[in-house]
């Protein structure tokens, strides 16, 4: 006779529980929620290339992180500005944030490769994309670390 405390499963009990398994639902909520995050961070670069192709003298741009989005779950709205801010300035973009949800986007600071080539042709200087100068030490540092059998 089954009871409440039986519910039947008395010949399929295993001695060990996968504890895998326990966080199948929050590996699937926490995938969505990011799903989430970068849809905004895609209207975000949506956004700045927009900006950058209309105005092309303002090397920069503002966003409103949306508090709600229609049609999505509420989410974390700090973590979500985290998320943005983190990921855009793994981009190399300079970012200011004012509370609660403004963000100040700017590429100013870029120097494009088509100026960089152009300083290299003059100067024989070689620079990245924020101005440092490249030392040739550096390159070969860099060369030696990565390929030690060419020496």
């Amino acid at each position: 006779m089954d009871t409440i405390f039986t519910l039947g499963d008395s010949e399929n009990i295993n001695s060990k529980l996968n504890l895998d398994e326990l966080y199948e639902k929050k590996q699937q909520h926490d995938l969505h929620t990011i799903s989430i995050y970068n849809k905004i961070l895609n209207r975000i670069h949506l956004k700045i290339k927009v900006v950058s192709r209309t105005n092309i003298t303002n090397q920069f741009c503002w966003f409103v992180i949306p508090e709600m989005m229609i049609g999505v779950p509420k989410y974390d709205h700090g973590a979500c500005t985290a998320y943005i801010i983190d990921k855009l300035r793994e981009n190399g973009f300079v970012i200011r944030y004012t509370h609660p949800n403004l963000l100040f986007i700017s590429w100013k600071h870029w120097i494009p490769s088509y100026v960089r080539n152009e300083i290299k042709k003059k100067t024989g200087v070689v620079i990245d994309g924020y101005g440092n100068k490249i030392n040739k030490e550096d390159e070969k540092n860099t060369r030696e670390i990565k390929n030690p059998e060419t020496n």
